[in-house]
């Protein structure tokens, strides 16, 4: 959500056509609050209003204690946010990495998976030589 104080909500209203249809400042919609003391006390439990009351406390010594609290969160989430930078950046170092040697390892596999065809029709053509040397012998061992 967002806040807005009660007397500019109330401006807003009275500067509204119809201040039963006034839209909210900031969206497109129509906040409804119903008239607490036209309801009577035992359902007031029941009813959620659109419009939130926020209590900010006044005072310097809030202030500045909020703002010092802000400032230590900021410097403690700018300190994060460059962790997280650097992990990023070995992750992305890493998958590199391995994008390289899965690229590598899949360029020998297909020049080995080559190398295998080749040797196979080697084989076979050997072993055709053989059979055909073996042919050769026995005809002429039959002599």
């Amino acid at each position: 959500g967002h806040l807005s104080c009660g007397a500019c909500m109330g401006t807003h209203v009275r500067a509204s056509r119809d201040p039963y249809e006034a839209t909210c400042p900031t969206l497109p919609m129509v906040p409804l609050t119903p008239d607490m003391s036209m309801i009577p006390k035992e359902y007031h439990v029941f009813i959620s209003p659109s419009l939130r009351r926020v209590y900010l406390r006044d005072g310097e010594d809030t202030s500045r204690a909020l703002i010092d609290g802000l400032n230590t969160e900021i410097t403690l989430l700018k300190a994060r946010v460059g962790t997280l930078r650097r992990d990023k950046d070995l992750l992305m170092d890493r998958c590199e990495a391995s994008q390289s040697a899965v690229s590598r390892l899949t360029s020998d596999e297909c020049n080995a998976r080559l190398e295998l065809v080749k040797a196979k029709e080697e084989v076979r053509i050997a072993n055709e030589s053989f059979e055909s040397l073996k042919i050769m012998y026995r005809s002429l061992e039959s002599m």
